[in-house]
């Protein structure tokens, strides 16, 4: 568990576990920018969290999740849930593409950030 760190470029991340735990069996990054996991409170959900804002939520986040089960094969938990045979199935499927999406994510927050 790296939970609550500041932790927000995934890509180097990935690389880096990958080679410091060639067996990497649990991980959770809960907490962390570069982990897209929100914890919603309850006044967020009484104030009615627009149902587009929700989907692209957990949009963002199906899509960490397969980048990460692809990256990291030998994930079995990824943030205390365990790894369906579905999302591995998909992960493989879409393999570098979701890793060249984090990269250009990653690219064009620093160009924002230069401006």
């Amino acid at each position: 568990m790296i939970n609550k760190n500041r932790f927000h470029d995934i890509c180097q991340l990935v690389d880096q576990l990958r080679q410091a735990y060639p067996t990497l069996e649990h991980l959770s990054l809960l907490g962390n920018q570069a982990c897209p996991y929100r914890i919603i409170s309850t006044d967020q959900i009484s104030s009615g969290l627009n149902t587009y804002t929700q989907y692209f939520l957990d949009e963002e986040y199906r899509r960490y999740r397969h980048l990460l089960i692809f990256r990291i094969p030998t994930l079995k938990f990824l943030d205390s849930r365990e790894i369906t045979l579905n999302e591995r199935r998909i992960a493989m499927q879409l393999g570098d593409i979701l890793y060249s999406i984090a990269e250009t994510k990653k690219y064009n927050a620093r160009i924002r950030d230069k401006k």
